[in-house]
């Protein structure tokens, strides 16, 4: 295989870099992938993923979201995510200046917040295939299946008072990402259980250079406005696969079944048992995800 470094140009001139990586195989062009992660993760957790696609053929375009890993923007660990589909949708037009990759033939893959982003990007014609893993589908509804209204209501409250902060000349808050379940300290933490901590600190490939378990209170807010709903029933004729947990309780299987419904032809669902990060490199769920996404791939690039 063959890696090379990679940037470009977000549209408010941010710098996004990530790597290509294609097939030792000597072809002039090849099928691309567009990949990326999801929140608060880097893309070099997602390597295992990269491997498989490239080893079937594909080229592959892999960055980190702004404020994250290798690209740049401050402060750290600060989530937008409309500025990230936003950046996704100039990914596409970046394909087009590698050498190898074929901008003609681009599959879009994405996992939980980034597989929200894919299913708004997959709008775009220069994209004909599209692999949603466990998505994100709306913030709002999101923190009502976990805590209901008053979780909700204390969410907003904390994004009030933060913002409130920063323009009183603050430093942007922030708040931990996970913890396990018996570890749980006074205060908000975003997702209190074993399986995320399991995976994001103590995970099989542990935390890149640079991660810490922590994201801006920022980044709350945006994330409770974000809804990719309308997006969904544009996506067609472009091909669509949704890969979803039946009991799912980060993405809420229940959300991501009824965006499948409002999706129109050509679309599959494939159902995995596992929970939310079952579905990531080193788990039970994930080799069966890749294969099911490279079967999807084939097909469709």
């Amino acid at each position: 295989m063959l890696k090379q470094d990679f940037e470009f140009a977000a549209e408010d001139g941010t710098l996004l870099r990530g790597h290509v990586h294609l097939p030792d195989d000597g072809a002039a062009s090849r099928p691309t992938i567009l990949l990326t992660h999801g929140f608060t993760a880097w893309v070099s957790m997602l390597e295992p993923v990269v491997n498989a696609f490239v080893a079937e053929g594909f080229g592959v375009l892999a960055y980190d979201h702004r404020n994250h890993g290798l690209s740049d923007g401050t402060p750290r660990i600060d989530v937008d995510p409309v500025a990230q589909y936003r950046d996704l949708v100039v990914a596409i037009s970046a394909v087009a200046t590698v050498p190898g990759l074929d901008a003609e033939r681009i599959g879009l893959w994405g996992t939980s917040f980034a597989g929200a982003h894919v299913l708004a990007a997959g709008t775009d014609p220069r994209v004909k295939a599209v692999v949603s893993q466990i998505p994100f589908i709306a913030g709002a509804d999101t923190i009502k299946e976990h805590g209901g209204a008053p979780a909700l209501a204390v969410m907003t409250k904390m994004v009030r008072d933060d913002r409130a902060a920063t323009l009183g000349g603050a430093e942007p808050g922030r708040v931990p990402l996970t913890c396990r379940l018996a570890d749980r300290p006074e205060g908000f933490v975003m997702f209190p259980d074993d399986d995320t901590y399991d995976y994001m600190v103590d995970g099989p490939y542990g935390s890149p250079e640079g991660w810490e378990n922590s994201f801006t209170i920022a980044s709350l807010g945006r994330m409770i406005d974000y809804d990719v709903r309308p997006f969904i029933s544009r996506i067609s004729p472009t091909p669509l696969m949704i890969l979803a947990a039946p009991h799912d309780t980060s993405t809420p299987s229940r959300l991501i079944l009824e965006a499948y419904q409002s999706a129109l032809e050509p679309k599959e669902l494939v159902l995995l048992e596992g929970s939310h990060h079952d579905f990531y490199p080193g788990r039970p769920a994930s080799e069966s995800a890749t294969a099911e996404a490279l079967r999807w791939f084939k097909t469709h690039l």
